[in-house]
């Protein structure tokens, strides 16, 4: 193979990885508010919101290289839910999982507006 070769090839797995970091993978996003927790799915697929009050947020880093050279302090957060139904979800590799699941906290802690407190 030619210098043309890998050039085309190395510029379609470039094309590829920028189309799947920059667009499939902002199709589905967790939006946070006081009081409530809405996984959201682009091109109308739905939401689910969850409700904050028992719930509980853990962050998980279990491999060094992965998430601490590769990933600046990348890890898994687990979302365990309270209630009737109730779920634990895994969300894997959120950048910058320390400072993210501090403000979640400080978030989900906070009473919505409009609810009067008991």
């Amino acid at each position: 193979m030619n210098l043309g070769a890998y050039f085309w090839f190395s510029s379609l797995l470039l094309v590829s990885w920028l189309f799947s970091v920059f667009v499939v993978d902002r199709m589905s996003y967790w939006q946070v508010e006081p009081g409530q927790i809405t996984h959201n799915n682009f091109l109308g697929a739905g939401s689910q919101s969850y409700n904050t009050q028992g719930m509980m947020l853990e962050k998980h880093r279990a491999d060094l290289f992965q998430n601490w050279l590769l990933g600046l302090g990348s890890g898994t957060l687990i979302i365990r839910t309270s209630g009737a139904t109730r779920q634990q979800i895994e969300v894997p590799n959120v950048l910058f999982i320390g400072w993210k699941v501090a403000a979640m906290q400080r978030l989900i802690a906070q009473e919505p507006e409009g609810v009067a407190s008991s």
